[in-house]
Formats: structure tokens, C-alpha cells, sequence
């Protein structure tokens, strides 16, 4: 049952026809509300990698449910086998897509991800970074700094809950947090110049 035959996927075009097919089938039959939470859902899913392919990514199931009816539209895809739950080395649950062709397979996809591919880029790049500071014993350095890449994290951040995986999260965080103590000794420095200037003027 939920499996498509042989023959369908022919009339259907194939594999990627198929795939396609069934997740519009499926979107079309949710309600309003949940379909809604279905453009973030993928995007969230979607990569791009350092050779500019897209690609699918992993991430905690609690990330990406974080309300029923983000719950609702997850679970959704994950019984019609769109999407696929698996765990990592803690044993939490990690979701993924399950074939990376249905990022192509699905129109309606490829418009929502085409609509965001600067801000998928973006994302890629700043999770490149985070993963490379944290194999390097999240040395301070490798934190951002410059004001675009910074500029950009907090946009993501801001306007997409689910734009990080863990790792990267971690990395804004400790950038941003990096940031504001850089910003106070900075007024710090500039007041006591100032006090410097008054006593001796």
C-alpha cells in the first residue's frame, strides 16, 4: 500500500514523473493551514553544495516540527515516503529527503527553492563555515566577522527558524554574542577618549 507500481511510474514519466506526481497529489489534498508549512519544509531540506548542486541535507526532527501543523505536514510526507526519518549517533531522529531527484522531480519545489536559491546559498556558505570552526575546537577565530556574511546569517536566522542546522546555530550564536562584546569595548574605548579629552582640554 502508498508504493506505486512499475507500470506507473512509466505513464508517469518515470521515476522522477512519479515522485513528482505523488507529492502533488498529496499537497493538494492537505489542509490550507499545512500547506502553508510545506514551502519551508523543503527548503529547510535543500542545500546548495561548494560546486553549486543542489542537494538534500538532514535535519533533527524537533527542528522541523516544532508545531502540529509543521507536524502534521512532516508526517505527511514521511508516510508517502517523501521524506525519511533515520537517527544519528545519539539516537535522535534526523529527516532527510528520500530521493535527492525529487528536487527536481517536483515543480512546485523547484519554483519554492528557486525563489530563495540566493538565500540557500548564503546558508550553505555559513554552514560550511560553522562545521569547519567546529572541527577546529570552535576556534574563536574562525567566527564571523565581516559584515556581509554576518549581515546575511542574521537575515537567515531571523526570518528562518529552521535556516541552521545545530552546528551552524551554534556558530551565529557564539558570532553574533562575539559581536556585541566587540560593540561594548568599542563604546568603552570611545568614552574613555572622550573623558581623556575633557579633563585635559
Amino acid at each position: 500500500e502508498g508504493l506505486l507500481t512499475w507500470k506507473a511510474c512509466t505513464e508517469l514519466g518515470g521515476v522522477e514523473g512519479a515522485l513528482g506526481q505523488r507529492a502533488e497529489d498529496l499537497f493538494r489534498g492537505l489542509p490550507p493551514r499545512v500547506q502553508l508549512e510545506v514551502p519551508a519544509l523543503f527548503r529547510s531540506l535543500a542545500t546548495v553544495d561548494p560546486t553549486q548542486r543542489l542537494s538534500g541535507r538532514r535535519l533533527p526532527k524537533a527542528q522541523l516540527a516544532s508545531d502540529a501543523q509543521k507536524q502534521f505536514a512532516l508526517d505527511a510526507f514521511v508516510a508517502a515516503r517523501l521524506l525519511v526519518v533515520d537517527h544519528d549517533v545519539r539516537h535522535e531522529p534526523l529527516v532527510g529527503l528520500t530521493h535527492e531527484a525529487f528536487l527536481h522531480a517536483w515543480p512546485r519545489l523547484r519554483e519554492w527553492i528557486a525563489e530563495e536559491m540566493e538565500l540557500l546559498r548564503s546558508r550553505a556558505r555559513i554552514t560550511e563555515r560553522a562545521h569547519w570552526w567546529h572541527s577546529e575546537n570552535r576556534n574563536p577565530a574562525l567566527l564571523l566577522e565581516d559584515s556581509t556574511s554576518f549581515q546575511e546569517a542574521e537575515a537567515l536566522s531571523l526570518f528562518r527558524e529552521t535556516a541552521f542546522d545545530p552546528t551552524a546555530r551554534e556558530f551565529v550564536h557564539e558570532s553574533q554574542r562575539r559581536h556585541k562584546r566587540k560593540g561594548r569595548m568599542l563604546l568603552w574605548v570611545i568614552l574613555a577618549a572622550a573623558l581623556v579629552v575633557i579633563v585635559f582640554a
